[in-house]
């Protein structure tokens, strides 16, 4: 009775785990898909009045928020594919490893750095503007890049040595590769028309 008691207590906890797992990818996703669209908001704005004063500095904080929406989406894609393809059979366990550290690495690490970036820019907005709602934003920056970096620096080393394992073994290593550029391009395609449409959003404001 004890060990099916423990089986079942397991199983819950691993269902909750997984539960929470899906329910953080789906906001991440939603970060990276709101980032492109107002990235393609502001830049269509700044192009709009580019005479206007601080235009420069709305186009740089623009493509720092594009760069990151574009890594988070492809991050978050590539993480399902691999996750579905593994789960159905089509790929080994292993190379589904060997891609989430791939993943971690490039796009974990395009988010972090280019994160401490918009960051900075935030709080310069927020001391610009004094507003209540950019000291908000600018205080969750601050939150997110520090975990953000805390996380990477930690996992650094290891996803460095599964990547190296999973290629040196070359077993797979075609699945790990087309899988990981597979996620690029749709990660890509659906960012691009999230900051298109912030783009037309901008468009339609009255000059």
């Amino acid at each position: 009775m004890v060990h099916i008691h423990t089986h079942t207590e397991g199983q819950v906890l691993l269902n909750l785990l997984l539960v929470l797992t899906i329910v953080i990818l789906g906001l991440d996703f939603v970060i990276g898909l709101w980032n492109s669209y107002i990235s393609g908001y502001t830049f269509g704005l700044a192009k709009q009045h580019p005479t206007d004063r601080g235009s420069d500095f709305m186009l740089v904080y623009s493509v720092f928020g594009l760069v990151i929406g574009f890594a988070i989406t492809i991050y978050v894609i590539t993480i399902a594919l691999g996750a579905g393809f593994a789960y159905f059979g089509y790929i080994d366990f292993s190379v589904l490893n060997g891609l989430l550290a791939l993943n971690f690495l490039i796009f974990g690490g395009v988010i972090t750095f280019f994160g401490i970036g918009l960051t900075i820019m935030s709080i310069y907005v927020t001391y610009k503007t004094r507003s209540k709602w950019s000291g908000l934003v600018s205080i969750w920056n601050v939150f997110a890049t520090i975990l953000n970096l805390y996380t990477y620096i930690k996992n650094f080393v290891p996803a460095v040595a599964i990547v190296k394992s999973q290629l040196n073994s070359k077993k797979d290593t075609g699945s790990l590769i087309i899988l990981a550029a597979v996620g690029v391009f749709i990660g890509c395609a659906i960012a691009y028309v999230m900051y298109h449409a912030g783009r037309k959003k901008a468009e339609r404001e009255p000059a």
